[in-house]
């Protein structure tokens, strides 16, 4: 497994939502939990860029195609337990 060099910081946020954070970190993990989220922001943001390339190349996504797809996804997460 491939690690990342780390980087020490500081920043600020809000006291209710670091104590959220500090709540769900695992283990109490601050950093690792902040750095999961970035990262995952980070993939929606590109997935988000990735969208809008197409629909500008392509137009937007039909609606019947939305639904279908909308639909799929809700089976597979009932089947999965969500």
């Amino acid at each position: 497994m491939t690690t990342m060099a780390t980087v020490k910081v500081s920043i600020s946020l809000d006291e209710q939502l670091l104590a959220e954070a500090r709540r769900l970190a695992p283990d109490g993990n601050l950093s690792a939990y902040i750095a999961k989220a970035l990262l995952k922001e980070s993939k929606l943001e590109a997935a988000r860029e990735w969208l809008a390339e197409r629909e500008a190349e392509d137009g937007p996504v039909p609606p019947e195609i939305t639904e279908r797809v909308e639909k799929q996804w809700a089976e597979l997460r009932s089947t999965q337990g969500h």
